[in-house]
This record gives C-alpha cells, sequence and structure tokens, in this order.
C-alpha cells in the first residue's frame, strides 16, 4: 500500500514555463494512464476537463515562524479575456486558503448577482 501511494503522489505529468507548472493537462481524459487518473483522484478530485480548465501553479517560499511577511507580485499585462470563470488563489502547504488579514482568498473574474457572463 506504501508502494502504491508513493506511486500517486510522486506521479507527474507537468511542464514547467517560466515557473508555473502545468500538471493537470490530462484530466478527465485518462486513456489507459492510471497513474495519471490516481494522481488526479488524489489531488484534484472534481477537476475539470481540459478544454474546459486550465490548472497552473508554482511553489513560494512562505513567511519564516517570525512572522516575517513575504510579498510576492504577480504580474498580467491584460487581465485574462475569457467567456467565463477565472482565479488566482494562495494556497498553503496544508493545501487550504492562506491566511491574511484583508481576507481576501481568491483574485478573479466575479459575476454580480443576478447577471449573466457576456
Amino acid at each position: 500500500m506504501a508502494a502504491g501511494q508513493n506511486r500517486i503522489t510522486t506521479h507527474t505529468a507537468s511542464a514547467a514555463v517560466n515557473g508555473w507548472i502545468f500538471d493537470r493537462t490530462g484530466v478527465g481524459t485518462y486513456g489507459t494512464d492510471y497513474d495519471q487518473r490516481a494522481y488526479i483522484a488524489w489531488t484534484a478530485l472534481g477537476a475539470n476537463l481540459p478544454q474546459d480548465a486550465i490548472y497552473q501553479n508554482t511553489i513560494a517560499k512562505a513567511a519564516d515562524g517570525d512572522d516575517n511577511r513575504i510579498r510576492y507580485t504577480l504580474h498580467l499585462p491584460a487581465l485574462p479575456t475569457v467567456e467565463a470563470f477565472w482565479s488566482v488563489t494562495a494556497y498553503g502547504a496544508d493545501s487550504f486558503p492562506v491566511e491574511n488579514d484583508a481576507k481576501i482568498y481568491s483574485l478573479g473574474h466575479q459575476i454580480p448577482p443576478g447577471q449573466q457572463p457576456p
């Protein structure tokens, strides 16, 4: 069992571009790639199909135990133009959103109540 869990958690089908990891490009289209199927079930159960979503991630250094804050800046030349939802969320090593004083946990396309996407 331990060997199987290790095989799943260390599986990767990722490609890195400018420090961003695209590791879920085969979501929902597994064929006979049972390692990929198990990896997605372990890390992203319920993830969208590749034609519907792109999942990118990067790993950055966190603040140390002395509460020394580290600031990161994400530069977008323009906001993504999409006909659907998009978001950027910072997760900690525990896979939960990073706590912050502003209580902002996600940035992205927000559709006001009662409106439909374009």
